[in-house]
């Protein structure tokens, strides 16, 4: 019992660093999206001091998050990624948000549908394309060195019309490319004022995230 205690208590201790270093910023902001959408119903505590709860995403799943024989946030679900992703975030973060809000979560029941769902018999492993571009398999942590030598030399062959198009295609469907290049422009510029003032605003939205905490 001590030990179901102490697990379920690390979880309020979570900061967004922890949950950057478990599944990467890109995950988080998507589990963050999740929960904030309301998408998160059912949560609830299991026997071995996790969580588990039904996260609405292209389809209905369930995921359960607890922590490893190493002492590290690990999470298993229904959705084709199954380990560690945007699902189980979104349900560590309506924990936080629980916890921060004096809110009880309850005990889950031995006979619980999920329990047996995650036992891996209704796991889903199709991969649709919503699923692919929305889960953030394009991290820049998995680009591999021949691969950016690949993109160098696919680069260094464009005109400079050519990158300019590019890069214009690449900003329409990445918004965040757009942000870094007008922060380097500001940067370039020394108009530094628009950066802090942004920062600044981004600083206090974190600060009113649920769970946040100043440590």
């Amino acid at each position: 019992m001590t030990d179901r205690k102490t697990r379920l208590a690390r979880f309020a201790g979570l900061t967004w660093n922890d949950l950057e270093d478990w599944s990467g910023s890109k995950i988080v902001s998507r589990g963050k999206s999740y929960q904030r959408q309301g998408l998160v119903s059912g949560l609830a505590k299991t026997a071995d001091g996790g969580l588990i709860a039904w996260i609405e995403g292209t389809k209905r799943y369930t995921a359960k998050v607890g922590w490893d024989e190493n002492g590290r946030l690990s999470s298993i679900c229904t959705c084709p990624y199954q380990f560690d992703c945007k699902h189980g975030v979104a349900m560590v973060i309506e924990y936080l948000d629980h916890h921060k809000s004096n809110r009880q979560v309850p005990e889950v029941k031995q006979d619980d549908d999920r329990l047996r769902l995650l036992e891996g018999s209704d796991l889903d492993d199709e991969l649709d394309d919503d699923e692919l571009d929305d889960e953030g398999w394009d991290d820049e942590k998995v680009v591999s060195e021949e691969t950016q030598n690949e993109i160098d030399i696919f680069l260094s062959g464009k005109t400079k019309g050519q990158l300019i198009q590019l890069i214009h295609e690449l900003s329409k469907q990445y918004p965040e490319i757009a942000q870094d290049i007008s922060d380097c422009k500001q940067m370039i510029s020394g108009n530094t004022n628009i950066l802090v003032a942004r920062l600044r605003r981004e600083i206090c939205e974190i600060g009113d995230e649920p769970g946040w905490q100043d440590h």
